[in-house]
């Protein structure tokens, strides 16, 4: 028998370890799952419009279409068919609504702002496309590289709810950004996954228009990344040469 007092045995203790180590995964599992489920079935259960940017001819239809539709679009008011186009075209309006007769109304939209892959694979220059998965791929290894490095297990999850859970399911690859709730549009284009699809999008269907900014965005994801991780490798360097150097300090002579 042992005493209260006693430590624990070589046989106890492994035991505990491997329950806590246990513990920690189902419950970071359950986390990210949840999220999983909340991010892909709560985001895109009901899409429904929030801001959709359409460009209107004519001051009257559009003060008009902004009674009528609501927060659900945003209206730009165009003075021809073509000037609407133009927008369409450079990626800031998904269609054009005018007058085409008295009694009746034309809409002239852009299919590629819901993201195809077969328009994408027909389109795309393979330069872009291929730069914009590098980066892609790089900002999510570093980062989760950068988090796991400093934080541990928790970082690595964090990571994977953050770039993977949370950005698949607002990056506007199966559902547009347009149809997102807003606050989910309000982070979409500032992670990676987010990035890359726009990033591709535009120049594939839209002519490279406003390409530079999600590239931006991938190379900072990438290059803090990597900061973050050259920085935890240094700082792990020092601290073996600090603790040598105190060591090696030759302690204070007595009186």
């Amino acid at each position: 028998m042992t005493s209260p007092s006693d430590p624990p045995t070589e046989r106890e203790t492994p035991v505990v370890t491997q329950r806590r180590a246990w513990l920690s995964l189902v419950i970071t599992g359950l986390i990210i799952g949840t999220a999983f489920i909340a991010g892909y079935v709560g985001l895109q259960r009901d899409p429904a419009p929030s801001r959709l940017p359409i460009a209107v001819v004519g001051e009257q239809l559009a003060a008009t279409a902004t009674g009528g539709f609501g927060d659900a679009v945003a209206v730009t008011p165009v003075t021809s068919v073509d000037s609407g186009a133009a927008l369409v075209h450079d990626g800031d309006a998904v269609a054009v609504l005018s007058a085409a007769a008295p009694d009746s109304l034309r809409l002239d939209y852009a299919g590629a702002s819901g993201f195809s892959e077969s328009g994408a694979a027909r389109q795309l220059v393979a330069g872009l496309l291929a730069l914009s998965l590098i980066l892609l791929s790089a900002a999510s290894a570093f980062t989760t590289k950068a988090l796991g490095a400093w934080l541990g297990p928790i970082g690595i999850a964090l990571a994977v709810l953050t770039l993977t859970t949370i950005g698949n399911a607002t990056s506007g690859a199966t559902i547009g950004v347009d149809l997102l709730p807003s606050r989910a549009q309000a982070i979409s284009a500032k992670l990676p996954p987010g990035a890359a699809v726009r990033a591709v999008n535009n120049f594939g269907h839209f002519g490279g228009s406003h390409t530079l900014v999600p590239l931006t965005v991938l190379a900072t994801w990438f290059l803090t990344g990597l900061g973050f991780v050259l920085l935890r490798q240094r700082t792990a360097q020092r601290r073996p040469l600090t603790a040598e150097a105190g060591r090696l300090l030759p302690l204070p002579a007595g009186p």
